[in-house]
């Protein structure tokens, strides 16, 4: 699952060159209102017949904060690979109802390649974007539009629930995640408001208020994104023997799970594959994975249809798509938003398919390639069933040989052939790199100090995790994030995870490091 942060208080310099900035406009005949200490009115009542939005959705607004001068900022989650172009937020006024603002997304893609942090189904960096926004004296309402023009999320901050009035979400009742917090709470007053809970969908989660600040980037305190241990390896649909791969932990039961085939036209199902029989590991493979093949019918060549992983509650646990990214309208998937894949040529030579590359556990950990040689029944080509991130930096010490980078990593995983890169942020250019020892973690967490007398504490530097394929797991920065402009993290933005809050500091004993409760980089803040 990847964030996307919105920020409504200030225009960001702040530039990326895989996506475009949003177009904001604000509605002339209605002007974002002057925040007044007035006595609240009774907002628009919602009504007994209105409708509220079923919140299946899995591109949703996941937090709304606001700093000490009322400054609003909106988080969106998306999972990894989503295309919100399209996709659009509009502000409504608590008191009437009435549409404030209305902010649309160009270009932007959410994609793997360009994750700072390692965590591929979680993060990436972006700009903020930002446009200016009061707050009417009821509070406001949020509604999350798809680039169909459906609502497919409508949430207010208010006394209670309103009635939109205009706008996408007209008629529609926002669920109300108050209560509102006047101008009477004085200033420097601040807020976040998060979902919690564990689950894939707007609608697994609640709402909670919490004063210590937001978490912009990360999962929200006490909520996790509940990615598939099993999941759709690879897809092939334009050969004559069309099939699906199943992965997942070996000796898994796939009896009462389903394939559900959608078209991308009208966004409803045309098919559904019952899957049986257990996965099966690889002899030449200990990573603890097996594997299932299954035959399957209506693939469309060229693309055009969706595929959604149906488990034995009903549940969808993965939704990926050929030929473009859709939104269901009816079934299991009814209000999610496909992943693309890509789409397949019809010259495509027969044997080939789309395959999920990289290393980790679970699907988001992956990235989709293709078409390439097809591997039913075994792992993929660059793939890996594990996985490692940075879990500590230690650049202060004033004795350069005791400086050092943690590594952790889950089980099964071999660092053989892994290495860390040091880049300068003054310039953007690696300066040293290391090659990782051979250790291995058979069974539990495990951690791998390495040290780095090379690595530099005054200024801005990066510090790159690269796997056994040349792959950037991570491209963390201290003291400000920047561009690489050579090696093999060519072109990426940072993740910045901190300034230099030790450059006062006696004792040089201090590091960054991730906290937190969970088994992922995602799941844990530095």
């Amino acid at each position: 699952m990847a964030l996307i942060s919105i920020n409504y208080s200030e225009i960001c310099a702040r530039t990326c060159n895989s996506c475009n900035e949003p177009t904001v406009s604000i509605p002339t005949s209605n002007p974002p209102p002057v925040l007044n200490k007035s006595p609240n009115p009774v907002p628009l009542s919602a009504g007994p017949d209105a409708p509220m939005v079923t919140m299946n959705t899995n591109v949703f607004i996941n937090e709304i904060s606001s700093d000490s001068d009322e400054l609003i900022s909106v988080e969106i989650a998306a999972p990894v690979g989503t295309d919100l172009t399209g996709w659009s937020l509009i502000a409504y006024k608590g008191r009437d109802g009435k549409t404030i603002a209305s902010m649309e997304f160009s270009q932007f893609l959410v994609d793997d390649s360009e994750i700072s942090d390692g965590v591929r189904f979680l993060t990436r960096p972006v700009p903020l974007l930002t446009a200016g926004f009061s707050r009417d004296e009821n509070g406001y309402g949020l509604a999350l539009v798809d680039p169909d023009g459906n609502t497919v999320q409508f949430i207010s901050y208010s006394d209670k629930s309103i009635r939109a009035a205009d706008g996408p979400a007209n008629g529609l009742v926002s669920s109300n995640v108050g209560p509102f917090k006047s101008s009477s709470e004085g200033s420097g007053y601040s807020y976040s408001l998060q979902l919690t809970g564990t689950g894939n969908v707007a609608s697994d989660f609640k709402w909670s208020v919490s004063t210590s600040g937001g978490t912009n980037g990360f999962l929200n305190s006490g909520q996790s994104i509940m990615g598939t241990d099993i999941f759709i390896n690879e897809v092939t649909s334009d050969t004559g023997e069309n099939f699906i791969e199943i992965a997942g932990p070996v000796e898994t039961d796939m009896g009462g799970w389903s394939v559900v085939l959608y078209s991308s036209i009208n966004g409803q199902p045309y098919h559904t594959k019952k899957l049986s029989s257990l996965l099966k590991d690889n002899e030449s493979d200990s990573s603890g994975f097996g594997f299932g093949t299954y035959s399957i019918n209506g693939l469309r060549r060229g693309g055009g249809y969706g595929l959604a992983l149906v488990n034995t509650g009903g549940k969808v646990v993965q939704f990926i798509s050929s030929g473009g990214s859709f939104r269901a309208k009816g079934g299991a998937a009814k209000g999610m938003t496909s992943i693309n894949i890509g789409e397949t040529k019809s010259n495509t030579n027969s044997g080939y398919s789309f395959q999920l590359v990289g290393n980790g556990r679970k699907a988001g950990h992956f990235r989709w390639s293709g078409p390439i040689y097809a591997t039913a029944g075994a792992i993929n080509t660059g793939q890996m069933f594990a996985y490692a991130f940075i879990n500590e930096i230690h650049y202060q010490n004033v004795e350069p040989s005791r400086r050092f980078v943690e590594i952790a990593m889950g089980p099964n995983t071999v660092l053989r052939g892994w290495k860390i890169v040091l880049y300068n942020g003054s310039n953007g250019l690696p300066y040293h790199s290391k090659e990782l020892s051979t250790f291995s973690n058979a069974d539990g967490f495990g951690f791998l100090v390495v040290q780095m007398k090379e690595i530099k504490k005054d200024g801005s530097y990066g510090v790159a995790l690269i796997d056994s394929s040349s792959n950037v797991i991570q491209f963390l920065s201290y003291n400000g994030r920047f561009k690489a402009k050579d090696g093999l993290a060519n072109d990426m933005v940072s993740y910045n995870i901190g300034g230099n809050f030790l450059s006062t500091a006696t004792n040089s004993g201090h590091s960054f490091q991730l906290i937190g409760t969970g088994l992922f980089a995602g799941d844990f803040r530095w």
